[in-house]
């Protein structure tokens, strides 16, 4: 995974968490509610992220030339 990616994922699900979690002196709080809706953001976020490797892909092989045949060595 690149750097980029891997910063990116951390800080999106760190926004997620801190949106759906209320800070108090002890730690975290995370109602029933607010566990679903940060359950929904981060499926939300990895199916995202699996649509874009997907389209990324794609984009990557219709880049490449295609393969040329090997020729077998004669024996």
């Amino acid at each position: 995974m690149s750097k980029v990616f891997e910063t990116a994922t951390k800080v999106a699900i760190r926004e997620i968490l801190e949106n759906h979690t209320q800070a108090s002196k002890f730690g975290y709080f995370l109602s029933e509610d607010s566990l679903s809706a940060a359950a929904d953001d981060l499926f939300e976020l990895i199916a995202t992220s699996r649509t874009l490797k997907e389209a990324g892909d794609r984009f990557l092989s219709s880049q490449m030339p295609p393969e040329r045949p090997r020729n077998k060595p004669l024996r």
